[in-house]
């Protein structure tokens, strides 16, 4: 069944916030109800497949965005590497680009909290 205008509405709105309430609201719903009508739009089973195609295409373009960033840190560096002009900034590029790759991410990390204490390890990006 397709979704009504509303409906998509909805789901444009909830994937800004990911607050159901706020976008029943913001959709036109109204706002004594806005709180039931989020839950119930949830549950329809039309809604919840235009929400996870939408967010599925939201995921790629992100990745691809990042990649495309990569890409352009990549080039940077090279470019002021190449020419030995300009170091500064292609230390910059590779600083970002670190950053970007999570090579600053300590591999070991204790974390206390009320005196709890978690001891993470960073995943072996190689396995």
């Amino acid at each position: 069944m397709a979704l009504t205008n509303k409906q998509r509405k909805f789901v444009s709105e909830y994937l800004i916030d990911m607050n159901a309430t706020e976008a029943a609201k913001r959709a036109g719903y109204s706002v004594k109800t806005a709180k039931q009508q989020g839950s119930r739009l949830l549950t329809n089973v039309d809604v919840q497949n235009e929400v996870q195609r939408r967010q599925k295409i939201s995921n790629a373009n992100a990745q691809k965005t990042r990649e495309n960033i990569i890409q352009d840190l990549q080039t940077v560096i090279n470019m002021y590497l190449v020419s030995g002009r300009n170091t500064t900034n292609a230390l910059k590029a590779i600083d970002m680009l670190s950053k970007m790759q999570g090579w600053y991410e300590p591999d070991k990390q204790e974390i206390v909290h009320k005196g709890l204490s978690i001891n993470y390890v960073k995943p072996d990006k190689d396995k």
